[in-house]
């Protein structure tokens, strides 16, 4: 298991509270696609789950820390 400095990145800013793309895009002066890139590298790893919700002829992405046991030792760092 590899982990980088963009993915530790993205990881931080989803253990305290950031749960959209768009959201840690803006944070980290990115682009949406590079976002995308980094949370599958962490779902395929087991750290973050994406949830994705249905309202109203919208879907919604959500992220949240994978309950794994190496993403919440993680976590704990």
């Amino acid at each position: 298991m590899k982990i980088t400095q963009p993915m530790l990145k993205v990881f931080n800013l989803i253990i305290h509270g950031y749960s959209t793309i768009e959201s840690i895009a803006k944070t980290l002066k990115k682009s949406k696609n590079w976002v995308s890139e980094v949370l599958t590298m962490l779902e395929e790893e087991g750290f973050i789950a994406r949830k994705r919700s249905f309202v109203i002829r919208k879907s919604r992405l959500s992220l949240d820390l994978a309950a794994t046991t190496h993403a919440l030792k993680l976590k704990e760092l």
